[in-house]
């Protein structure tokens, strides 16, 4: 089948990661894909130059035909929509070749709020504009079977058993000049987030504690972040470190027991490595939380934050989904609360340095992951659900 798949980069990248996802793993598994994209430029370092040629990329101001062959699937992802000189041009094209319509889905945003149970699947008829009288339907990721299941490769969970994690760290040392030591005597933490009120002290306990860190900070808004509350806390001489070789590809600063490792933008291939070489994972958004589900370590989940406090609801079904304990729930809602500068560092303490207790957590990963093992993933329920719907739509069984 033919999939055409629109994107809309707006702010974080976090639904480019997504649509690069799906439509890798959519020609992996056989099908023929285009991803058009308002902003291609983003794909110079997110997509691994080994996987660049294997479809088709699109700029949206390239949109104004839709190109042979006709899609047979249309993917809007995230509520985007289609350019309409596109949606025109296929609609004249569809009725010259008596075509019914393209199967359209609307890929919506992943949440574990109940609500995605009842919305999976449900047609959404177009009313107006050039496609009037076709039909969209809505397509749920979710945690769930009765939703659209996650993105997972097929190759994901083998490429993760035969994974060198002390091979990983030892290359990264080296290449930061780095002592070799800190690969096995040192905790790993990745930080991949939004500004969090909860940083300041989170960084005061690991440069003050009695534990050697290694703190994997990523590149953008999290970095930024980054210096910004090490500059206040630690003085403009230490930021000048940070600065010293913007285009070095690992830059370091160190104080007391926290090394920081400021990496460059990676690939994805690439970002799978840091969370699965790391003890824990601070990840932001939904690729960043679906991919750390995979990994299997204890993570942290900074949601996006949303203006009317919707975000809260969603975080707490999301622990629901996990069977959180209090203790891991707290770890969560500090971190995501805008006064956690003053509750997250007890919060940790009582949490990540208390073994019992972070051996809890790991084991509620583990759960976490074996379940959502047992389920299809969203690409093989995707294209089930596609071809059932190409066959209504042509009236074959």
């Amino acid at each position: 089948m033919q999939w055409d798949i629109f994107c809309e980069v707006i702010d974080n990248y976090g639904d480019a990661g997504v649509c690069w996802r799906l439509a890798q793993d959519l020609t992996q598994r056989g099908e023929a894909v285009r991803l058009w994209m308002n902003d291609v430029s983003i794909l110079s370092w997110m997509v691994d130059s080994n996987d660049a040629d294997s479809l088709q990329v699109g700029s949206w101001d390239d949109a104004l035909k839709c190109p042979m062959p006709l899609p047979d699937v249309l993917i809007e992802a995230f509520g985007c929509e289609i350019p309409q000189p596109y949606l025109h041009d296929l609609r004249e094209q569809c009725t010259q070749s008596t075509i019914v319509q393209p199967v359209w889905l609307n890929l919506e945003y992943l949440s574990a709020e109940l609500y995605v149970e009842r919305m999976h699947g449900l047609p959404s008829p177009v009313m107006s504009g050039v496609a009037s009288r076709w039909c969209k339907h809505f397509f749920y990721p979710g945690f769930t079977p009765k939703t659209g299941g996650l993105l997972r490769e097929q190759n994901l969970l083998a490429r993760q058993k035969i994974w060198d994690e002390k091979k990983w760290r030892s290359e990264l040392l080296g290449r930061a000049g780095l002592s070799q030591d800190l690969s096995h005597q040192a905790q790993w933490l990745s930080l991949f987030s939004y500004e969090a009120m909860a940083l300041q002290q989170w960084l005061e306990h690991l440069v003050n504690g009695s534990q050697e860190t290694v703190l994997l900070v990523a590149a953008g808004r999290s970095q930024r972040a980054f210096e910004k509350v090490w500059q206040r806390l630690y003085g403009q001489a230490e930021t000048l470190l940070l600065q010293a070789d913007e285009a070095a590809s690992v830059r370091t600063v160190r104080r007391g027991c926290c090394t920081a490792l400021l990496l460059p933008f990676v690939p994805q291939v690439a970002f799978d490595a840091v969370l699965w070489s790391s003890d824990l994972n601070v990840v932001r958004g939904e690729d960043s939380l679906v991919r750390a589900l995979w990994a299997g370590k204890p993570f942290v989940w900074h949601i996006y934050p949303q203006h009317d406090q919707a975000h809260h609801a969603k975080l707490d079904a999301f622990l629901d989904w996990m069977n959180a304990p209090s203790a891991i729930r707290r770890v969560f809602h500090a971190w995501n609360t805008e006064g956690g500068q003053q509750t997250f560092d007890g919060v940790w303490r009582d949490v990540w340095d208390v073994p019992a207790q972070r051996q809890a957590w790991q084991a509620v990963v583990h759960d976490c992951r074996e379940r959502l093992e047992q389920q299809d993933d969203l690409v093989s329920q995707l294209q089930r659900y596609a071809r059932q719907l190409a066959c209504v739509s042509s009236g074959t069984d």
